[in-house]
């Protein structure tokens, strides 16, 4: 009968068909993978003079615990980083990767330097336009105010000074069909009503009235003759009342128009070299009858905060001309400013026309 390496008996016949089979099947009494066959019926080994104790079963017992000292297996440990080869790179590596480096980004460089120095150009220009267009823009939107012939230019042609209107209308020059109304001449050294015919109009402390201004020697309301301190103030002043001045109006206005002006306006233009001047906006001195020839001289010295704006800086040259018109009653104010800045300029061109019919 064949039997298991524990020694114990396999139940199972060993016959001519088992010794060919080659199957390993559990020893029933120890659960041992035994072959069939002819090695199912081969003799257990030979226990050695030095084998380990065995269990009932035939297994060996351990070393350990049988007292018996398990002799170590060694294993070389080595460290994670050691196990493959060191990598890194040299210094001759690094030069290479700087210099490849160097010649890309100068290759990069020729080809961005004239756009980005384009865009930088462009867009002083465009800073530069906007500056002058709106310090034009902002002459020309406040010229249009200027009373009938009161502009005027200096023979230098870089302060232009005019008078502007704060509010008009028509006065009453003849009494009503039944006789009502104060009828103003202004012929009449003595007269001091004005009546206003239609909407009432806002006066102002120190504001003045002005009558068919020529703006020629005799008829100029720097010097007098066509202008009238008002008395009379208030937001709707419907008769306005003035003193009594060095004599009558020079002429009465065909139309019966009347205007209320109060201080003048300068504009004066300080040019620099390379785009070191200014264009300042002066308000609020008195009226007079020679034109200020200076912003370093009064009155216009002493003038700060609004009645000394700046409206642009950066300023290399400008000019104002006026021209009064063949008829007289359009004048042509022409306005030339160029500012310049990082080696750019931009020079600009205004034209406005002023109606100077009184």
């Amino acid at each position: 009968m064949a039997r298991c390496a524990c020694g114990q008996p396999n139940s199972r016949r060993a016959g001519w068909l088992n010794v060919l089979q080659t199957r390993r099947e559990p020893c029933r009494a120890c659960g041992r993978l035994e072959p069939r066959g002819l090695n199912a019926s081969a003799a257990p080994r030979r226990a050695s003079a030095s084998a380990a104790p065995r269990r009932a079963c035939g297994q060996p017992e351990s070393r350990r615990a049988s007292g018996q000292t398990e002799p170590l297996r060694t294993r070389k440990l080595t460290e994670p980083g050691r196990a493959r080869r060191q990598r890194g790179f040299t210094l001759a590596e690094a030069v290479i990767v700087i210099v490849l480096t160097g010649v890309v980004l100068a290759m990069v460089g020729v080809f961005i330097r004239q756009p980005v120095n384009a865009y930088v150009d462009q867009a002083r220009r465009a800073e530069l336009s906007d500056a002058a267009d709106t310090a034009l823009r902002r002459i020309a939107r406040e010229l249009p105010t200027a009373l009938p012939n009161s502009v005027r230019v200096d023979g230098t042609g870089t302060l232009l000074e005019f008078l502007p209107v704060s509010a008009g209308g028509r006065y009453r020059a003849a009494t009503s069909s039944s006789g009502t109304g104060n009828a103003f001449d202004p012929a009449d050294a003595a007269a001091t009503r004005v009546d206003v015919l239609g909407p009432a109009v806002p006066v102002g402390a120190g504001d003045q009235l002005v009558l068919y201004n020529l703006g020629v020697p005799g008829a100029d309301a720097y010097t007098g003759e066509t202008r009238r301190a008002l008395t009379s103030t208030g937001s709707a002043v419907s008769t306005l009342v003035y003193a009594i001045g060095a004599g009558p109006f020079p002429y009465a206005s065909p139309g019966s128009r009347f205007q209320i002006v109060s201080t003048p306006i300068t504009y004066a233009c300080a040019a620099g070299a390379g785009g070191s001047g200014t264009l300042r906006r002066y308000a609020g001195y008195p009226i007079q009858g020679v034109q200020p020839a200076s912003t370093a001289a009064a009155p216009l010295a002493a003038l700060s905060g609004s009645g000394n704006a700046l409206l642009a800086d950066n300023v290399a040259s400008c000019s104002f001309t006026y021209g009064p018109g063949a008829s007289a009653r359009i004048g042509l104010v022409t306005l030339t400013l160029t500012l310049s800045s990082g080696g750019e300029s931009i020079t600009l061109l205004h034209q406005v026309a002023l109606g100077n019919t009184p």
